[in-house]
């Protein structure tokens, strides 16, 4: 845990205890809430001062270091509050509630320091230029973490938007660095954030549109926990640039995992034999249509408990102990660049495996392409990779290509090397080389326009079937120092 904090925490000052207790709620109306994209800060202020707090806004009630906010309306925020929190609680009147962080760094020592209670929604603007601090505990609970501890950084019991053009840094020593129980936007600012548990947690569901947030996290880095509710329980990244350090999931969607947009890169590392460590993860699908993605995972690096699309993006995926890209039904690559850079098998679906279009790289430790289930054997109605379009690229330690039902090859180009392919049913020429040689050999097809592979490991074979060839007709292969003739065949 010294280790993940290190990367990422910003020096801590605490200064003297002030109790946590709630106070009562004042009953005055506050202001009318400010826009969530504007950047004049509310004249509404809440100054913190060490100890205590300075604030004489209706709508706000102070008792010592603890400020509660009980009715709509927009806030600046700015000072060092040494150990306290702010309550959001509106009871039952309906209204959202701004927080407006103009250089704000609050510490409770024992619970959430930004904790909503009740409200239709809290956001959080982060003021331009400046630089805020919300922490939980202090970094002596990392010796002594008990999971079942409460207090995130941030707590949230409804929804919460962040965003804003500063900086925000948040440290959950006691727990998770932000917890929402609802819906979650983070649409700006630059956010840095330490969860001794989880990062990033939400119920219902997380969506990024903008910003840069960086989560380092002893569990699981960002995800959403619960699919009570229709249509909920996703992760969606339409933008923005986020990075994960995880010793849990990097990204774990209870539901759906989108990625439409954006810059992603999780590491997650940690013993898959004692905990899921995959770096991105959907239980009902996941959908890749744009976006850049790198992952380097101990476990699985993109895993999928059912179906799987890819349509756009570039991907760069890394397995130190699982696979490349795993689905449990239909896995489909239809655009896009794909590089599994290392893996034990490449991708693999329970089902189908059906490469349509995209740019693919696959090295794999074990299989290259895999379709049906290995272990405990393939059901004999299922296991099928079909090749349909695109140029796909396999380097193998044993099959490139293993599908128990049917290996199908329509269109494309497909280059493999590896310890053997099964023969396709085909409707375009292929050419079989049984061909010894070493990792480092560079492979090469002589057909104008072919693509030249580099063996990731010894092989003894190489396939290659591509449209331009001509059946019957024979094609040299350059494999390192060696040279061999192969005939097309369908």
């Amino acid at each position: 845990m010294k280790k993940l904090l290190s990367l990422i925490l910003l020096c801590a000052v605490l200064l003297s205890l002030a109790a946590c207790s709630d106070p009562a709620i004042g009953e005055a109306p506050a202001e009318a809430p400010i826009s969530a994209e504007s950047s004049q800060a509310p004249e509404a202020v809440i100054e913190l001062k060490g100890d205590s707090v300075k604030c004489a806004a209706r709508g706000v009630a102070v008792s010592g270091s603890v400020v509660t906010i009980g009715a709509p309306g927009a806030y600046t925020v700015r000072g060092t509050l040494s150990d306290g929190r702010i309550i959001i609680d509106l009871k039952e009147t309906p209204g959202k509630v701004t927080l407006f962080l103009d250089g704000a760094d609050i510490t409770c020592l024992t619970d959430s320091a930004i904790y909503l209670l009740q409200a239709k929604e809290l956001n959080l603007v982060l003021a331009a230029g400046s630089e805020n601090r919300i922490v939980s505990g202090t970094e002596a609970d990392l010796d002594s973490y008990n999971e079942l501890r409460q207090g995130a950084a941030i707590y949230a019991e409804d929804d919460l938007d962040i965003q804003g053009e500063g900086a925000l840094t948040v440290l959950g020593y006691l727990n998770n660095g932000i917890t929402c129980k609802d819906d979650l936007k983070l649409k700006g600012g630059r956010l840095l954030v330490f969860g001794i548990n989880n990062g990033v947690r939400a119920s219902e569901s997380v969506t990024m549109s903008g910003g840069t947030v960086d989560i380092e996290s002893g569990n699981d880095g960002l995800k959403t926990s619960s699919a009570k509710k229709a249509d909920k329980g996703f992760v969606q990244i339409d933008g923005g640039t986020l990075t994960v350090v995880s010793g849990g999931d990097g990204v774990s969607a209870e539901t759906e995992l989108r990625i439409l947009g954006g810059s992603i890169t999780v590491t997650a590392e940690g013993d898959p034999a004692e905990a899921s460590c995959k770096g991105l993860k959907g239980k009902t699908g996941v959908t890749i249509s744009g976006g850049s993605v790198s992952v380097t995972a101990d476990d699985h690096a993109l895993r999928s408990g059912a179906g799987l699309a890819i349509s756009d993006g570039v991907l760069q995926l890394r397995s130190r102990q699982g696979k490349g890209i795993a689905a449990e039904t239909e896995l489909t690559v239809s655009g896009g660049t794909l590089s599994v850079q290392s893996a034990d098998d490449g991708m693999v679906s329970a089902d189908t495996v059906r490469v349509s279009g995209g740019e693919l790289l696959i090295v794999s430790g074990a299989d290259g392409i895999q379709g049906g289930k290995k272990g405990t054997g393939f059901a004999s109605e299922v296991g099928t990779v079909s090749i349909e379009g695109g140029r796909t690229l396999v380097s193998a330690f044993n099959k490139p290509v293993d599908a128990k039902a049917s290996f199908v090859i329509t269109g494309g180009t497909l280059f493999t090397c590896g310890s053997g392919t099964p023969s396709p049913s085909s409707e375009i020429p292929w050419l079989l080389y049984t061909v010894r040689g070493s990792s480092g050999d560079e492979l090469l097809v002589k057909l104008d326009g072919a693509p030249a592979m580099t063996a990731a490991y010894s092989y003894s074979s190489v396939f290659f079937a591509d449209p331009a060839l001509s059946e019957g007709q024979s094609y040299p292969l350059q494999a390192g120092s060696q040279t061999q003739e192969g005939k097309a065949s369908k």
